[in-house]
């Protein structure tokens, strides 16, 4: 799979391990059969994109969704580089309401976490000289399924604008929902439209590194560093072995102390 060599997670993860954040694709697993349906929201280069598109099978379709133009470039080239011709790769950003942005170029030339590039920070950012301008659409206009069991999302801080433009089709197909939570701030928005959809949330730490990882590297280049995410499901379909989403304080990273984190249970 392409990287971008300078890439400090994703890039350095693929080279030194052969993967990225396998504990999400180990639980996802157990979510998504053959023949499903599978929205990749914030699909990056396709390092999920790929295995979903193993996962559903020939049968099965990936809505991989990346906002950079650089980056959804790439995620093309991976997809047939590795022969997932059930993925449609979507250049936009999700969101409430539709719009449009001005995406600056980005170098690529320097160490950096290509993954981090959040709506927010390109609008502050402003449009410089040859941005792009990419179209900002909720999933309920982007997305045309007949069935949905999973939606995937990691928009950096842009996921409860993600649950917002698509309630039709979480009250349509009651997908499973997978959003990354990594911060205690962003937990309340979230765990507030989840109770508007019937959904509870569950917290997942997910270990960048993993010892059995397809290289058999030993080393933890990333110093123990984990992703947290919800896993939301209907409320009449509550998970086991996973600690209640049920705001801020329940985060994995909520402080009650100045010197002591809460930790996972």
């Amino acid at each position: 799979m392409a990287a971008f060599p300078k890439d400090i997670y994703v890039g350095r993860s693929l080279e030194a391990y052969g993967e990225w954040c396998p504990a999400e694709i180990a639980l996802l697993g157990q979510v998504v059969r053959s023949g499903d349906t599978v929205v990749d929201a914030g699909a990056n280069i396709g390092a999920h994109t790929v295995p979903f598109s193993r996962l559903v099978g020939p049968q099965g379709l990936v809505f991989a969704i990346e906002m950079m133009p650089e980056t959804a470039a790439l995620l093309s080239f991976n997809t047939v580089l590795n022969g997932c011709g059930n993925v449609r790769v979507i250049n936009a950003g999700v969101s409430a309401a539709p719009g449009r942005i001005a995406m600056p170029r980005i170098r690529t030339d320097s160490a950096y976490n290509f993954g981090s590039l959040s709506v927010e920070r390109m609008e502050k950012a402003g449009a410089g000289h040859g941005a792009v301008s990419v179209p900002l659409q909720p999933l309920d206009e982007l997305i045309r399924c007949t069935s949905l069991a999973l939606i995937k999302a990691d928009v950096e801080g842009h996921e409860a604008d993600l649950l917002r433009g698509a309630r039709n089709l979480i009250r349509t197909h009651a997908p499973v929902l997978y959003l990354e939570a990594d911060q205690p701030e962003s937990a309340e928005a979230l765990c507030g439209l989840l109770s508007e959809f019937g959904y509870a949330g569950y917290w997942h730490r997910a270990p960048l590194f993993s010892p059995g990882n397809w290289k058999n590297n030993a080393e933890d280049v990333f110093g123990n560093v984990t992703c947290i995410n919800m896993l939301c499901v209907p409320q009449a379909r509550p998970v086991q072995g996973l600690k209640r989403a049920d705001g801020p304080e329940s985060h994995p990273k909520f402080r009650r102390h100045p010197h002591q984190d809460v930790q996972a249970d």
